[in-house]
């Protein structure tokens, strides 16, 4: 039972050893699972997921919109010249899809680690052949609660990747000017 001296309000003064062991442990936790990884390895850092990526693809050309579901990532293909391609990827915690979107688009190794750390900072990075976004997205619950969702984009030549942390519906405006063709 501690005494007067060792009790100020109502916390318990540590002694110095165990503040030390404290921070340690706070250090300790706040560790990245990528300590010691190369730079460009691909591993999801964010909250644990079990539910599956969709992946929908849009090709815009003009008036006309078609919307694709993809299931297999083989057969997604770099957009054809003569129209705009947006892929909307809801869920980033499966890295296989990630490392085909690279394949396919020719996406750099850092690029696709960032879009799998849910961690990151709002950020604009000019790539060769294309721009890469980051922000987060602020919504708010069925109770009212404000829920912050990363969002990351490539902005390439005729083409536009979104992928969202959670997959959440937040583009249906969108969705539904394209289809209406009104772009």
């Amino acid at each position: 039972m501690p005494n007067e001296k060792e009790c100020v309000g109502s916390r318990l003064d540590l002694p110095q050893e165990s503040a030390y062991k404290l921070a340690t442990m706070k250090l300790v936790q706040k560790r990245s699972k990528k300590t010691g990884l190369s730079p460009g390895t691909l591993i999801h850092i964010g909250e644990t997921r079990t539910d599956s990526v969709t992946v929908t693809r849009f090709n815009y050309a003009g008036t006309h919109c078609d919307e694709q579901v993809v299931t297999d990532m083989e057969a997604l293909q770099p957009p054809a010249d003569e129209t705009v391609t947006w892929v909307n990827v809801g869920g980033v915690h499966k890295v296989e899809v990630l490392e085909g979107f690279g394949k396919c688009f020719g996406l750099h190794p850092l690029l696709l680690e960032d879009i799998a750390n849910t961690d990151q900072r709002p950020k604009l990075d000019d790539y060769e052949g294309y721009l890469f976004l980051v922000m987060k997205m602020l919504t708010t619950s069925d109770r009212g609660d404000i829920l912050v969702e990363q969002v990351s984009f490539v902005l390439g030549r005729n083409y536009v990747l979104s992928f969202q942390e959670n997959g959440t519906d937040v583009f249906g405006a969108v969705r539904d000017r394209l289809k209406g063709g009104k772009g």
